[in-house]
């Protein structure tokens, strides 16, 4: 595999930027790949950027996990007890 540089390492940030998370772990899988060959000053910023790219992923899973919130079509002022929303 060829060696890592900081440009590759940018271009793929950059690359990262609304990737779904399949394409977050084959991005992760090709710097982890490549950090042997590479200098001390790319492999920590091959460090910096595998962080980033699992707070990605890590953010991706956890907003499609969230529940959709309960809509409500009500004006400000008036609220709804929650239990009778519960019981409804």
């Amino acid at each position: 595999m060829n060696t890592m540089t900081t440009a590759k390492l940018d271009t793929i940030e950059f690359e990262a930027a609304g990737a779904p998370p399949s394409m977050l772990d084959v991005l992760r899988k090709r710097i982890r790949a490549s950090m042997a060959d590479a200098s001390q000053e790319v492999q920590e910023h091959a460090a910096a950027l595998l962080l980033k790219l699992e707070h990605l992923a890590r953010a991706q899973q956890t907003a499609s996990a969230a529940p959709a919130p309960i809509e409500t079509y009500l004006a400000p002022w008036l609220t709804l007890q929650t239990d009778l929303l519960a019981a409804a």
